[in-house]
């Protein structure tokens, strides 16, 4: 055994020494090989340089390093490929080449034609997801993986050639992309890579990848199938701050055409990637660059292409922030179609860009997108438009200059919608801001049917259904073409220079013509434009244009009339009566309007308005109303120029919004000032004017011009003025032709923060421009202070307050609410302390509110605020502060605060008594005096006077303490009532609090200490309760008497107290009534009240608490918890319980050591209740166990305890089982049952209880009868007995349970029941035992039980003969059994002992809980064979008797006999 451990050990020690070498071989440096690998895996480091031709796939694993040499060619069979997963160093210095390549000195990786290109190659049905790519070269090219190390892997000018690509899937698209270099998650450095007879794509870059890529050659797949690809393709590459970087990279497209059928293809094309390209150029090509759900930066490149240049779809989204795209320092240009284009959703900046060509197309096209275009120029463009925006598009254009344009330079919104030929999308909100640009195009033939019949000379704007500004823009336009022509647009023009033979601004309403589909009129503000050679200036249908401060100039001759400008409404009047059949609606881009459009976006829907003022060269003599089918479809609104500028305090204030509104409340004008306060200049009409014929009743003058006498707001059929009174009614109106309706405007200006004004003008005649002042009214702020004059602080004060601008209503339900409210914040709240003269001076109190300076709908700007001011250096006096709040305009009313300053402890004085008193008649009278520092105008400031009390321990445990205090002042008195104490020294500690020192405790007072003692010799009385019984059901009465007797033995009891408790709410003490105190006690001490129960709930419990008072103490309560009988049906009467022969309790014995369900019984105990309870009404009763609230120990007695219909009660102990294996535990205590009759009243019994009682078998010899009549017991057992003798056993068990006496070899002895009280007793005649011998066994329910001590008995006469030979063959056999179990034991010991190392590895097994009694039982067996066979051996010697320690029969698992003790016990206790 030692050898074969020893063996072990050896064994161990070679296999940890070989493992140490082996470490140590692996961190020995390794040899780089050289040309080595041709095909499989390379592991270490390895050098290719100069021809290397592979034969197959190679990995260059993860830690692994592949160098390739300046100038190396690597020749690569058919369909196979590189996987890079450690490092690949290709010609740089920086990660261990041996030189830098270069142009002349390039690496190669060269891909052979395949021998059979019909062949199926090795892509043909890879992958998971099914790939069937036939052809004989798929697979080629070299893999990057994301394991890759960075540091050591570059490329530097290396060649790939006619490599067909490797195939990857790529989650973004859901498909399959190739590439001739594939970067999967890695970011290697490329330098000068060139691609050359590749199939698909040079490179594929996919997961995050973002190598920099500096320079190269990068082409379009030349595959003749749909396969082909893009020179750069990127599927989530980048990120924001680490992008996809391409700097001067050279690329080639295809040259397949523009249909999307000819399969061209772009020359870069990013999916979901961040990218920042720079000084790149694409020398030819399709497509340019294609950038879907993409971000990041494209400059300084160079871009020609066939179709187009740079397409955006989509912005890129990281989680829930938004990526634009930056196009910037960019020449593009293109052959058909167009350099830029965005759609859906995407986010361009264009900047400094120079565009042209688009034989074909726009210089820029956008649908659904946000683009600002800034700097740079477009044109010329050979095919369409300058800037063509369409769908939900937000466009800001800036600094452009945009000539040369076949068509319009700018259209918003696509006018051909409903034009044959034309897919065009529903209008939809638009809109386009252009500012300080250059828009000249020479005019040519532009066409719609739908919007305007027909062909029609090309304006330089065009707007449909969309939103417009215009603003500082050069603006000229050739070929007869207007300067704007604009359908149901929304236009805002402002200083402008048209030059145009046209009109200068054609609007009108956009109709489709058809039946139920509502038309849109156009919204316009114009202000100080210049026109040149126009026609006419303004030519206006079904839309409300103003018109303010410009020179508007003679028509030219192209454009046959006199008059600039011309109105009309060709359709029938629009009207209630007709069901406004005609009307015109504003359009969906006034959701959009124009950025700081100064009208209210409001059409009048049944009339084309004109609104001028300060026009040279125009008033309603020469404006031409072409139609009208009444007077009222064409206005005419001579109007005044009004600018408004907002102060507040004399103060100007920007940014408030001034808001305009007619005589009747509706909006006209909605202005922002600017930084000086003033508003822009805007038109107020100050007169109304129709033309009274063109259809409509009478007229004097039709000639189609609104200038006659009378044709002005007196004749408008408008209430101008609000005052109710329209045309000749109004007292305006009396004075003939010449007078006219006043004009009545109300304005509203208001800015958070600053104030708030509403007020009206009547408009007049102005000569210039009339400037309004409005004097905003600021609603001032409010203060609040929490501590009130006299409020005293201790040497530091603390102020706390809440202040609120405006007005504050406590919560509001929105934002909004809060802030129309309150219309400012509380900026500061001002503090002026004592020492401070001058508000210049003053401190600032602390905002607490939270609010970050907002007004929300639950918090504002100091809601909360504090102040503190140390004064700890000064004397104890009054001082004033002052509080303000200021909300940057206006400050609150001031407010003052005198407070009192405490900084030292007041003194106390106690007169009496004296320390050491004793105090005997029950009360403690004190005087004394006290003194405080302050002395102000609040007077004294001596608060209270406090007591502390430690006195002797008390009965309940701990000792006496009390804090109590009493009034203060400079002299003070107070008593102490201590009669109800014990007798005893107490100490006393006496002080005085002010306002700010020693409230409730001493803190720094100085206290005055006394020791008194106490003298109280009273006994306290007692009380006892005689009725009701505890317990107790009581029927409902007026007068249910309360009794009991209260003596005292040392005086005399003057009340007794008595409070009734109610559990069921919980405890709470009912009202007090005459039953409550009793005062008339008779001198024997008894006692008696009577108490109203009638309003007491039915079957409730209640708590009936009494106390006797001698005058000095109370006594302990007396209680008794009783029920009340109180049924809804009065006439009931309750059961009643008889307890004549009703046991206090009742014992059930249980086997302590069974497991049978019937240990206990068969059914535990059983009792009848129905001879205890009966209803006087004969009603049924239904019996219950009482689960009383107020215990928690009877909780689980109506589980264990079960009632029949029938009214017996059944107790099972092994119920209890379930809640606890104790058997202690099983008694039940203080068991309460009662009986409820039909009506609901109820009776309890008397409680009772169960006791479990624990028995288990056993048997003694009790001794021998000593006469013939069994009368006299000789106790102990003997040694021997004759046959004429009676032997007794006596012992326990569970009663009932039959016990039969045998011997050993089955002779019946005697049978008897174990008694009711769980003991039983059994006589054994002598004569029924053989003489010698005997063992006597008793079995106990049908269980044989195990023998004892007194299991052996000898019967006098017996055979002797042969006695000693026996005994020295049992002996022998004694001696031999021990040598045989001491050499068992030896050789089990150090057998055992030497494989106990073996044993510990063996694995575990299940224990079998059973197998102590498997094995007893086997070795019985086997004894009672080898037994049996040594009887044999020695016969006729009888057999040994061996005493046992444990049953021959089965037992109880977990339990053994003990011979001792003559019982079961626990195996384990």
């Amino acid at each position: 055994m030692e050898s074969t451990h020893r063996n072990k050990s050896l064994l161990l020690s070679m296999l940890m020494l070989s493992s140490v070498l082996v470490g140590l071989v692996g961190l020995m440096p390794t040899a780089m090989a050289t040309n080595e690998t041709s095909n499989g895996t390379i592991t270490g480091t390895e050098v290719w340089s100069g021809a290397h031709t592979l034969t197959g796939d190679v990995m260059i694993a993860p830690g692994a390093k592949l160098i390739v040499q300046p100038g190396t060619t690597v020749t690569i069979p058919n369909g196979t490929f590189i996987d890079v997963r450690g490092a690949l160093c290709a010609g740089d210095v920086a990660c261990g080449a041996n030189g830098m390549a270069s142009n002349s000195s390039r690496i190669t990786f060269n891909w052979l034609n395949p021998a059979d290109d019909q062949a199926n190659g090795s892509c043909y049905g890879t992958l998971s997801f099914e790939h069937w790519n036939r052809d004989a070269s798929c697979h080629e090219g070299i893999l990057m993986r994301n394991t890759i190390d960075i540091g050591y892997t570059k490329l530097n000018h290396v060649s790939i050639t006619n490599a067909y690509g490797i195939p990857r899937w790529v989650p973004d698209v859901a498909e399959v992309r190739y590439g001739a270099l594939v970067l999967e998650g890695a970011s290697p450095t490329l330098t000068g890579l060139r691609f050359t007879g590749v199939n698909t794509t040079s490179l594929l870059v996919l997961d995050l990848a973002s190598p920099p890529i500096i320079g190269g050659e990068f082409a379009v797949g030349d595959d003749a199938t749909s396969l082909v690809g893009s020179a750069i393709q990127a599927y989530g590459a980048g990120s924001a701050l680490n992008p996809l970087s391409i700097t001067g990279a050279v690329f080639t497209g295809t040259a397949a055409g523009c249909d999307q059928n000819d399969d061209g293809r772009h020359v870069l094309w990013a999916e979901e990637s961040f990218v920042n390209i720079r000084y790149s150029v694409i020398t030819s090509g399709d497509y340019g660059m294609r950038f879907d759900d993409s971000a990041g930066y494209v400059g300084s490149s160079t871009i020609t292409t066939t179709c187009n240049g740079i397409d955006v779809n989509n912005k890129r989204t990281v989680g829930m922030t938004d990526y634009k795209l930056t196009v910037e320092g960019n020449s593009i240009t293109t052959d058909e179609r167009s350099p830029l284009t965005a759609f859906n959703r995407a986010w361009v900046d264009f900047t400094n860009n120079i565009i042209d060509g688009a034989s074909d197309g726009s210089g820029i096209q956008i649908s659904n997108s946000i683009v600002t275009i800034s700097g740079g120029t477009i044109g010329p463009i050979g095919g369409w438009n300058g800037i063509w925006s369409i769908g939900e598009s937000d466009v800001r254009v800036e600094n452009v200059s945009i000539t040369g344009t076949n068509k319009e330079p700018i259209i918003a919104g696509e006018y051909h919608f409903g034009d044959s030929g034309w897919s065009v999308p529903a209008p939809t909100k638009n809109r386009m801001y252009i500012h300080n640009s250059v828009i000249q195009s020479n005019g040519e033939t532009c066409n719609s049917v739908k919007a305007w019949g027909g062909d029609f000379p090309c304006p330089a704007v065009h707007v449909f259904r969309a939103s417009m500004t215009l603003l500082h823009n050069d603006i000229s336009i050739g070929g007869g073409g207007d300067g704007i022509r604009a359908i149901g647009a929304v236009l805002d023009v402002r200083d402008n220079d048209f030059n145009t033979s046209g009109t200068g601004a054609r609007i009108k309403n956009h109709d489709t013509n058809y039946a139920g589909q509502s038309e849109y009129g156009s919204l316009g503000f114009f202000s100080m434009n210049r026109w040149s050679g126009i026609g006419q200036a303004y030519n206006i249908t079904k839309s409300s244009i103003t018109v303010q401060s410009e020179n508007i100039p003679i028509p030219n001759a192209a454009a046959g009339t006199t008059n600039p400008i011309q109105l009309a409404w060709p359709d029938a009047e629009a009207n209630d009566w007709n069901n406004w059949i005609g009307q015109v609606l504003i359009p969906d881009s006034s959701e959009w309007s124009p950025q700081n459009f100064p009208l209210s976006t409001d059409l009048t829907n049944n009339s084309t308005v004109f609104t001028f003022s300060n026009l040279t060269g125009v008033d309603t003599s020469n404006i031409y109303i072409e139609t009208s089918p009444i007077k009222w479809a064409v206005q005419i609104r001579k109007a005044e120029i009004v600018k408004f500028r907002t102060v507040v305090s004399g103060v100007r204030v920007g940014g408030a919004e001034v808001l305009v509104e007619d005589a009747h409340g509706n909006d006209l004008y909605l202005l922002v000032s600017d930084s000086q306060g003033w508003t822009s200049e805007v038109s107020l009409p100050s007169d109304f004017h129709l033309d009274m014929t063109g259809g409509g009743p009478g007229g004097i003058n039709p000639d189609r011009h609104a200038d006659d006498p009378g044709e002005n707001s007196c004749s408008d059929g408008i209430d101008n003025d609000g005052d109710m009174v329209i045309d000749s009614e109004d007292s305006d109106c009396q004075n003939g032709d010449s007078s006219r309706e006043m004009s009545k405007y109300y304005i509203s200006a208001y800015k958070f923060g600053k104030g708030y004004k509403k007020y009206s003008i009547m408009m007049t005649s102005q000569s210039g421009v009339l400037s309004e002042i409005i004097s905003l009214e600021n609603l001032g702020p409010s203060l609040g202070i929490t501590q009130n004059d006299g409020h005293s602080f201790k040497r530091a004060v603390n102020f706390t307050g809440s202040a609120h601008d405006g007005v504050w209503a406590g919560i509001y339900e929105r934002d909004d609410l809060a802030r129309w409210d309150q219309q400012g914040v509380v900026e500061q709240v001002q503090v002026k302390d004592p020492f401070t003269s001058d508000w210049i001076d003053m401190r600032l109190a602390v905002d607490n509110s939270g609010s970050d300076g907002e007004v929300t709908f639950n918090n504002h700007p100091f809601r909360h605020w504090s102040f503190e001011y140390d004064m700890s250096d000064q004397p104890e006096g009054d001082y004033t502060f002052e509080f303000r709040s200021f909300d940057g305009i206006d400050y609150s009313p001031i407010m003052t605060r005198t407070i009192r300053l405490n900084t030292e402890p007041p003194t106390v004085w106690v007169d009496g008594p004296a320390d050491g008193t004793i105090i005997s008649d029950g009360v403690v009278h004190f005087t004394g005096r006290a003194s405080d520092a302050y002395n102000g105008i609040f007077g004294s400031d001596i608060q209270r006077i406090w007591f502390e009390v430690n006195g002797p321990e008390l009965d309940g445990g701990g000792s006496y303490y009390n804090l109590f205090h009493k009034p203060g002042g400079m002299t003070w008195s107070a008593d102490w009532t201590v009669g109800h104490l014990p007798t005893g020294s107490y100490q006393v500690s006496v002080w005085a609090n002010d306002s700010a020192f020693c409230t409730f405790e001493i803190d720094e007072c100085t206290p005055a200490v006394l020791n008194l003692q106490i003298d109280n010799t009273n006994s306290i009385p007692v009380v006892q309760l005689l009725s009701p019984a505890d317990g107790s059901t009581i029927t409902a009465s007026e007068e249910t008497m309360i009794t009991g007797v209260a003596r005292d033995t040392d005086g005399t009891v003057t009340l007794v107290e008595i409070v009734i408790l109610d559990p069921q709410a919980g405890f709470l003490e009912l009202p007090e009534g005459p039953h409550s105190i009793v005062t008339d006690i008779q001198p024997n001490g008894a006692w008696q009240a009577t108490w109203d129960t009638t309003f007491l709930v039915h079957n409730y419990h209640y708590i009936v608490q009494v106390r006797s008072f001698d005058g000095f103490q109370f006594s302990e309560a007396a209680e008794v918890d009783i029920t009340i009988d109180n049924p809804p049906n009065q006439d009931n009467t309750r059961p009643v319980f008889d307890s004549t022969d009703w046991p206090d309790a009742v014992t059930i014995f249980c086997e302590e050591v069974s497991a049978a369900s019937s240990r206990c019984g068969e059914h535990g105990y059983q009792f009848d209740l129905t001879p205890f309870f009966s209803d006087p009404d004969n009603d049924d009763l239904r019996y219950y166990v009482l689960d009383d609230i107020d215990k928690f120990e009877d909780d689980k007695y109506p589980d264990v305890i079960s009632v029949s219909i029938d009214g017996v009660a059944s107790y099972n102990p092994l119920s209890m089982s379930f809640y606890t294996p104790v058997m202690a535990e099983w008694t039940l205590e203080n068991v309460v049952f009662f009986a409820v009759d039909t009506a609901g009243s109820r009776v309890y019994s008397i409680s009772i209880d169960f006791n479990v009682v624990a028995v288990t078998f056993s048997s003694k010899c009790a001794g021998v009868w000593g006469d013939s009549n069994n009368s006299i017991l000789i106790e102990g057992c003997p040694d021997e007995i004759s046959q004429a003798d009676t032997i007794v056993y006596q012992g326990t068990g569970r009663p009932s349970v039959t016990i039969e006496a045998r011997t050993s070899v089955g002779n019946h002895l005697g049978r008897t029941v174990v008694d009711e009280d769980g003991t039983w007793s059994m006589d054994i005649p002598g004569n029924r035992l053989d003489k010698g011998d005997n063992e006597i066994r008793f079995e106990y329910g049908n269980v044989m039980q195990p023998m004892n001590s007194d299991s052996q008995i000898t019967v006098s006469g017996g055979d002797e003969d042969g006695g000693g030979l026996l005994m020295t063959i049992l002996l022998v056999l004694g001696a031999l059994i021990a040598v045989a179990v001491l050499g068992g034991v030896f050789v089990f010991f150090f057998v055992e002992f030497e494989e106990i190392e073996d044993d510990l590895e063996e694995p575990e097994v299940e224990v079998d809980a059973y197998a102590w009694a498997k094995e007893r039982q086997e070795a019985a067996d086997i004894g009672a064979s080898a037994g049996a066979a040594a009887v044999t051996a020695v016969e006729p010697a009888a057999q040994p008797v061996v005493a046992q320690e444990e049953p021959a029969v089965a037992g109880y698992p977990g339990w053994k006999w003990d011979a001792e003790q003559n019982k079961w016990v626990p195996e384990n206790p």
